[in-house]
């Protein structure tokens, strides 16, 4: 048995300020019709029909079913109460699998949830491999064959393969950590060199073994959370004081960079994958998987560009149109209500920009204009002192929460389908251009019994126009 287990609670903030904190670049779809998340789960689902399980994090819960739901996927969603890196994830996913579905000998293939590849015949084979050589109790790793020398990669370094005949089993003698250009050069003309994905192949009960006896703390903190959890929806809820007492650490540093220099029995395996593989960890490297416009631009996002003696520039543009005149190797990427303009050998510095922006508790690295909520989504077209217009999307069978607000009153003018309200009591239904008032500290509802979605302008009044102002009274989505 092959059970896929997607890591799925990254932040993304290199991709900033496309990638946000409540809708990071896994969730988005850059142009496509699928997000990366999604691209993810349907490669897991060429390697095995087994329900994957999924480790996201609590913020990102709806995102995550709803974007199941519209592949028509099940899974064994898992929620992190808070980010604690790819090590304490692995735990999870291992001990759940090993112990509460008691299936400690299935083959477990983590793999990442915002990685391009193209198509899934290389990544099969890879697996299929690893996982035979695994049974007795080695661990896999996939590797890519490099074409350039990354300093942003770490390498694996084998040496001979295994299977010389058909070159697809190797046996890994180190890792290496983001290493200097000088290098890397020469590590990609060694042709037992590979560049390291993060994706791993090992029995369930292989893993377990490795986190306790090379971080045991990590696991006994994830085996906690795991029996302190609890049912909600679709989601395994993990216990957040148990999760949060669990230290932050990478699967590579936590199990595999010990492993490799312990030397002591336990087999660690690569099989190479070919196929285009980048982690679009940051604006470069997803522009390289991407085609050139001409003198090395590359352009994306949904709204218009217009080019003029530009070379070798990353332009994203979410709407309205941005004219570059005379300029070369920049990056820049506008959101409407945020415009990054960098040279593009900073990328790696856009991290550290984000982080002094929450350290001044600038909202625009948390949440896009438009916020995603399990009913549908909102954005903000107008916000000042006093009042904020905002734009409604209800999905068809769906209502937001029964609730009050002690600050504001609001309008709903209905712009398309038709609105089932609850305002004090007295439910009503508003078709097309019709509105009603919602006084200040009135129960209220608003729900979407139709066949299709139903758009509303909200316009806000009041002294504290702001999320907090909500008291919700009854909410199908067990929002607190």
């Amino acid at each position: 048995m092959l059970v896929p287990v997607i890591l799925a609670g990254g932040s993304g903030t290199r991709l900033w300020p496309v990638s946000r904190e409540l809708h990071p670049k896994q969730f988005l779809r850059f142009g496509s019709d699928m997000s990366f998340f999604q691209q993810s789960i349907l490669r897991a689902g060429s390697l095995s029909e087994e329900k994957p399980i999924v480790m996201a994090s609590e913020e990102h819960r709806f995102l995550v079913a709803e974007q199941l739901r519209q592949l028509g996927v099940e899974a064994h969603i898992i929620l992190e109460p808070c980010g604690r890196n790819t090590a304490p994830s692995i735990a999870v996913a291992s001990a759940y699998l090993s112990k509460a579905l008691n299936l400690p000998e299935a083959v477990m293939v983590v793999l990442a949830s915002d990685h391009v590849m193209d198509g899934a015949q290389s990544l099969l084979a890879a697996v299929s491999t690893l996982a035979s050589g695994v049974v007795g109790g080695a661990i896999g790793v996939l590797g890519v064959e490099p074409d350039y020398p990354a300093t942003g990669y770490g390498y694996i370094q084998c040496d001979l393969a295994l299977e010389p005949h058909n070159n697809q089993l190797w046996n890994v003698e180190r890792f290496i950590e983001k290493p200097p250009i000088e290098l890397a050069s020469e590590l990609i003309k060694d042709p037992c060199c590979a560049w390291n994905s993060g994706m791993f192949v090992a029995t369930a009960d292989t893993f377990v073994r490795l986190f306790r006896k090379y971080c045991p703390d990590i696991l006994e903190a994830c085996i906690d959370a795991l029996k302190g959890g609890s049912r909600d929806l679709d989601f395994l809820r993990l216990d957040q004081s148990g999760f949060t007492q669990c230290r932050s650490d990478s699967f590579d540093y936590a199990v595999m960079e010990p492993l490799s220099v312990a030397a002591d029995g336990v087999g660690i395996l690569m099989a190479k994958i070919d196929n285009g593989w980048s982690d679009a960890g940051s604006w470069n490297a997803f522009a390289a998987t991407q085609p050139s416009f001409g003198d090395g631009n590359v352009l994306l996002g949904e709204g218009e560009v217009v080019c003029d003696n530009t070379q070798d520039t990353i332009i994203h543009s979410s709407g309205r149109l941005i004219a570059t005149l005379g300029i070369n190797n920049l990056l820049i990427a506008d959101t409407g209500d945020a415009l990054l303009v960098a040279e593009r050998s900073r990328e790696q510095d856009i991290k550290t920009l984000v982080q002094t922006l929450r350290q001044n508790n600038i909202g625009v690295t948390r949440e896009h204009v438009r916020v995603h909520r399990p009913w549908g989504f909102y954005e903000t077209l107008d916000d000042a002192v006093g009042f904020k217009v905002k734009r409604l999307c209800v999905h068809p069978g769906h209502r937001l929460s029964l609730q009050r607000h002690e600050h504001r009153a609001e309008h709903w003018i209905v712009v398309s389908g038709v609105a089932t309200t609850q305002i004090n009591g007295e439910v009503s239904e508003l078709g097309a251009n019709e509105s009603v008032y919602v006084p200040r500290g009135v129960a209220h509802s608003l729900s979407n019994q139709g066949a299709e979605d139903l758009v509303v302008i909200e316009v806000q009044t009041g002294s504290q126009l702001n999320e907090a102002d909500i008291v919700r009274l009854d909410d199908p989505y067990h929002r607190s």
